[in-house]
């Protein structure tokens, strides 16, 4: 659902969708860093750690990215500037610290960078945030400046947020920290309650990062504990293995056959699942050819276990 509202988001541009959007990207940040935490814990093979994303994210990611430049350049689009091979280095969100990409690919992909991030301070980190007083402390500290940062410095993209959600969720995942379901259906009545209220009735918006904030943690916190079922959604989970391609190729597959925005939406969803499941069936069988491995149907509960940025597994 949370990459699903990211598309909607850049499709419907100056919508509020925006809103659940930051809630999606904090998911992600939290999700990842949390199923990391949980796996590997404080000691860890680095080499080994590497290895593995390699295997699930490296391949996937160049492989999808080739196929992205082939097809902008079939568009005539320009992908001739030095900008294009650190998108594929994956340093990206560099770039956009800086300004846009002056190379046509490239698009949203800070989040990946992020993620890179993270998995390189993932060791030092992870042993830096095991529960103690003194570690109370600097999560306070660092989630008052992240929140800070993310009122004061805009880049146009939800850096902070999403930082803060890869901070939180390795904290939560090392610590296997759990908090009271009652606390968490409560504040997840309260909080979205006290934005519409305080904006539309009251027009104050001073707290609404502080509250979007506490909304997405109480999200992510709720989603990590057993028993929350939605069997409505079932049908999604096939496309879970999916979530790396629908990321990267979305904003290039956006089509406007009828016109009418919602149809075209639908049809852009169509478009860009099935370019994914290709993608995605085709990275899988390079990573096996590649590792000598025999194709494994189940890479969407290994990725997802391994906390690249899945959080249904554990709904």
């Amino acid at each position: 659902m949370s990459i699903f509202i990211v598309v909607a988001d850049h499709w419907f541009k100056d919508s509020p969708i925006w809103i659940l959007s930051t809630v999606a990207l904090f998911v992600f940040g939290f999700s990842s860093a949390f199923f990391t935490g949980r796996l590997n814990g404080v000691d860890l093979d680095v080499g080994a750690f590497w290895n593995k994303k390699l295997r699930r994210l490296g391949v996937r990611y160049w492989l999808i990215l080739s196929v992205l430049t082939m097809l902008l350049i079939v568009q005539g689009r320009d992908i001739l500037h030095w900008h294009t091979i650190v998108h594929f280095i994956g340093l990206s969100g560099v770039l956009n610290l800086f300004g846009p990409s002056m190379s046509a690919l490239g698009a949203g992909l800070w989040f990946f960078t992020l993620l890179l991030f993270f998995y390189a301070a993932y060791p030092l980190l992870a042993r830096r945030l095991i529960a103690s007083p003194r570690t109370t402390v600097t999560m306070a500290i660092a989630t008052i400046a992240l929140l800070a940062l993310d009122h004061t410095v805009k880049f146009g993209f939800s850096l902070w947020l999403t930082m803060l959600g890869f901070l939180i969720g390795t904290y939560v995942g090392v610590n296997r920290l759990r908090t009271n379901v009652a606390l968490l259906n409560g504040a997840l009545i309260a909080l979205p309650l006290s934005i519409a209220v305080l904006n539309m009735f009251f027009g104050f918006r001073a707290l609404n990062g502080i509250l979007l904030f506490a909304c997405s943690l109480a999200i992510s916190l709720r989603l990590t504990h057993p028993g929350l079922r939605l069997a409505s959604l079932r049908f999604l989970v096939p496309l879970e293995a999916c979530l790396l391609e629908i990321y990267l190729i979305h904003s290039y597959l956006f089509v406007h056959p009828s016109g009418n925005p919602i149809i075209d939406f639908l049809l852009s969803l169509v478009v860009i699942v099935a370019a994914a499941i290709v993608l995605n069936r085709a990275g899988n069988y390079l990573v096996a050819r590649i590792f000598k491995n025999k194709p494994d149907k189940l890479v969407t509960a290994a990725v997802a276990q391994e906390g690249d940025g899945h959080l249904e597994r554990s709904a």
